[in-house]
């Protein structure tokens, strides 16, 4: 395993040919192996076998907090994934088992769906806590100014004047 660690941190050509057997260390027995293949395959990138996906969507449920916080920077940093992964992401970022910024800069990664999970948990005053209100708005903050979803971003952190502060602290 050290091997594949080294050539993936070196950006080899055999990294990418190691992907299938990541896959496979994502059920390891050992947390560490665990947590290691899902950081592997989020150094990785993209392109990522079609099951890649739903494997580091499986740990985060994982028992150990290593684990999940590096299945959510690896699905953070795959970007565009699956709608069943959004879902994933959201039930970690309502529960707080993984820190609730990374998996809102998760769901944010995730595009279109992750985007618009984040504004309905922004809008939702009444029901959601001012803490998930708040990583909401920090997991908007880091959309890409150029993507698609940009200006619906926008105008819904500017929507209410509640928000302009919010905003501003995340942006500084």
């Amino acid at each position: 395993m050290f091997e594949i660690l080294t050539a993936i941190a070196l950006g080899l050509p055999a990294a990418e040919s190691a992907q299938p057997m990541l896959i496979g260390m994502l059920r390891d027995s050992d947390q560490q192996v665990r947590a290691a293949a899902a950081e592997a395959l989020g150094a990785l990138g993209t392109p990522v076998p079609v099951d890649a996906i739903p494997a580091l969507a499986a740990l985060l449920r994982d028992g150990y907090w290593r684990v999940r916080h590096s299945a959510c920077v690896a699905l953070e940093k795959l970007g565009e994934v699956s709608t069943p992964a959004a879902t994933a992401l959201l039930k970690v970022f309502r529960e707080g088992t993984v820190n609730r910024q990374l998996a809102a800069s998760a769901l944010a990664a995730c595009g279109v769906v992750g985007v618009e999970t984040l504004l309905v948990i922004l809008r939702e005053t009444a029901r959601a806590s001012a803490q998930l209100r708040v990583s909401a708005v920090y997991g908007l903050s880091v959309v890409d100014p150029g993507a698609e979803c940009a200006e619906a971003v926008v105008d819904a952190l500017f929507e209410t004047s509640k928000y302009h502060m919010l905003l501003v602290a995340c942006l500084s």
